[in-house]
């Protein structure tokens, strides 16, 4: 039964695919180790062997149905074929395709899992020969950007390997070795989380302080009031792994305002006397829509990610990074005088300036209860988030499910 699940395996790399929407690429690259050339031959068997094993479990398991596995060997063949390429031997033949089909398989694959299973044994004589006592295991998954998630290199036994059961090979008994490293792949998103993402954030100030410093004819006192209200609103959706799109929307209204009560005012002819400056500063602020400038795959995207982060210990982070369109912040000053020797012209009249912003969140909610195996990740909460006479609420509320 096991040589029909390394004939299976050449099915499996082209058709093991997501039914439900979700596609997310496994590209398998595997090394053949060993001390002579004959342990070298069966390791490649094996690795071979280790694919089948885990193209099972992913699929007729049900274990992560959106993966889609392939492997090197297409990627090696178009290689070969560069280099025979418009060589007499090669004849005219056009492999454009093919190569271009090869390397496009590459590129887009989410994470690369180098495999090597091998045997240093001197004696070998066949792919379960009882001289066997253990094998290595050499594991590497790399995420796209490079990023190794899981490394690690173990004996295991033969019988954990052939799943060997007084001394007889059972074939419905899965490998320790694919187990093994299914359970790692376990602590990470690998079928996409998808759906939406709410993110309110609310804030509103009012605040007055006073303070004075002594003159020669009296006191100056300063009294400052502060007016503020914004709300913040992400309204969006994840989509993959970590991309996301969406829209938010920032509405934003302060008052700024500074009065001066000054007993020893030098007026513009040199007298001194009474004075009450008022300087105000209003500012408001409209933002709405997800900035684009980010580019995947050669076209622009949405400036938001989102990313699940899973715990040992059965919980989660939900990680939220975005940035809005730049919007228009109008901002107004004026400046009066009152005094008895002040004139019109020591008056500032309003003066609004246009600027531009734009409203970034970082942000890292939970933890939450939840693995990568549940079919559902909800949460909805409201958090004070005040500092000082700034009152500010942040309300998270998010439903993702996967295949």
């Amino acid at each position: 039964m096991k040589h029909i699940r390394y004939l299976l395996f050449l099915c499996l790399l082209t058709t093991v695919r997501g039914t439900y929407g979700q596609d997310v690429k496994l590209f398998l690259i595997t090394e053949p180790k060993g001390a002579t050339d004959l342990a070298k031959t069966l390791s490649k068997g094996w690795n071979y062997g280790f694919g089948t094993e885990l193209a099972l479990v992913m699929t007729m398991q049900n274990k992560y149905p959106c993966v889609a596995i392939s492997d090197g060997e297409g990627v090696v063949a178009a290689l070969n074929e560069v280099s025979l390429w418009e060589t007499p031997e090669f004849g005219s033949h056009d492999i454009s395709d093919q190569i271009a089909g090869a390397f496009e398989t590459v590129y887009r694959s989410d994470y690369y899992l180098l495999v090597s299973v091998y045997s240093m044994s001197p004696d070998i004589t066949d792919p379960y020969s009882l001289h066997i006592t253990s094998l290595d295991v050499d594991i590497k998954c790399l995420d796209k950007h490079g990023k190794a998630i899981i490394e690690y290199s173990k004996t295991y036994s033969r019988d954990e390997v052939f799943g060997v059961v007084d001394g007889k090979i059972h074939s419905n008994e899965v490998n320790k070795p694919v187990l093994d490293f299914i359970k790692e792949l376990d602590k990470y998103e690998i079928c996409p989380f998808t759906g939406p993402v709410n993110i309110e954030v609310k804030s509103n100030r009012e605040e007055t302080t006073t303070s004075s410093t002594q003159c020669d004819a009296g006191l100056i006192t300063t009294d400052v009031e502060i007016t503020s209200n914004s709300d913040l609103k992400w309204e969006l959706q994840k989509e993959d792994l970590e991309k996301a799109s969406g829209t938010v929307t920032y509405d934003m209204k302060e008052n700024y305002k500074t009065t001066i009560t000054n007993s020893c005012y030098v007026c513009k002819d040199g007298t001194k006397g009474f004075a009450k400056i008022i300087e105000t500063t209003d500012s408001e602020a409209k933002v709405q829509g997800l900035s684009n400038e980010s580019v995947s795959e050669g076209a622009q995207v949405s400036d938001a990610r989102i990313k699940l982060v899973f715990l040992d210990d059965g919980t989660y982070f939900l990680q939220v990074k975005a940035t809005s369109e730049k919007g228009p912040m109008k901002v107004t000053t004026e400046k009066k005088v009152d005094g008895p020797c002040t004139s019109e012209n020591e008056n500032e009249p309003p003066d609004t300036k246009n600027k531009s912003i734009d409203v970034p969140i970082t942000a890292v909610f939970g933890p939450y209860k939840g693995t990568p195996q549940d079919k559902v990740l909800s949460q909805k909460e409201t958090k004070d988030v005040s500092q000082g006479k700034e009152q500010s609420t942040v309300t998270i509320d998010f439903s993702l499910s996967r295949e």
